[in-house]
């Protein structure tokens, strides 16, 4: 049977959520109050790029952007209606670039720097980058997660949510988990346990439809 047009995108938010449920008690504290206080672990659901930074664009003009947003808000709805702490990079078509950054370069820079400075604001928090992938091949297809460099927990973290995607929607995956370089400042500058999480393919027509 084969996957219906957005059932990749769920199963990969729920996957997500099932792994922090079960492992709540080393990752993730449960709060009551809709306000995230500062003592306790913040959930930070990072959309990769917006505003002037499409990130990666589609043969049929769908942007990088517009899927991480979309993933990374039905992923805010989900931990905020279970009673976690959450907090998004953002929630509209924007990013957190300075205002005085002249160059697209420089609010590329901006914008990267603050996402961590936001994450590394709160005293216990875990941040989830959620990308889209491409590649010249569009045979290519599959979550890939990259794992922050940082902090120890964050590999676990990559291992956790790739063995929850695998088992619930990609049993064929085999990519490897890649560890953060400088090419990726997030992940070498985030002090927090991070993840990045590239979802698809862009590049795969196929992949690129469930997706949306």
């Amino acid at each position: 049977m084969k996957i219906k047009s957005g059932v990749l995108e769920g199963i990969i938010i729920l996957a997500l959520f099932v792994l922090f449920y079960n492992l709540s008690a080393s990752f993730v504290v449960k709060v009551s109050s809709d306000t995230p206080h500062y003592a306790e672990q913040v959930i930070v659901i990072d959309a990769g790029h917006g505003d002037f930074d499409p990130g990666k664009v589609a043969s049929d003009g769908t942007l990088e952007k517009d899927l991480n947003l979309s993933i990374a808000l039905k992923l805010y709805d989900i931990f905020k209606s279970n009673g976690y702490a959450v907090v998004m990079t953002r929630t509209g078509d924007a990013t957190l670039a300075a205002s005085d950054a002249k160059s697209v370069a420089e609010k590329k820079k901006t914008d990267t720097h603050n996402r961590t400075k936001l994450t590394d604001s709160f005293v216990d928090s875990v941040m989830i980058s959620i990308h889209q992938n491409s590649f010249s091949d569009s045979s290519q297809h599959g979550t890939q997660l990259f794992y922050g460099a940082l902090n120890p927990e964050s590999e676990l973290l990559a291992e956790a949510v790739m063995c929850s995607v695998v088992n619930a929607v990609q049993p064929e995956n085999t990519r490897p988990l890649k560890k953060g370089t400088k090419s990726i400042y997030i992940l070498v500058n985030t002090k927090a346990p991070t993840v990045l999480v590239e979802c698809g393919f862009m590049t795969n027509g196929a992949e690129l439809e469930l997706l949306k």
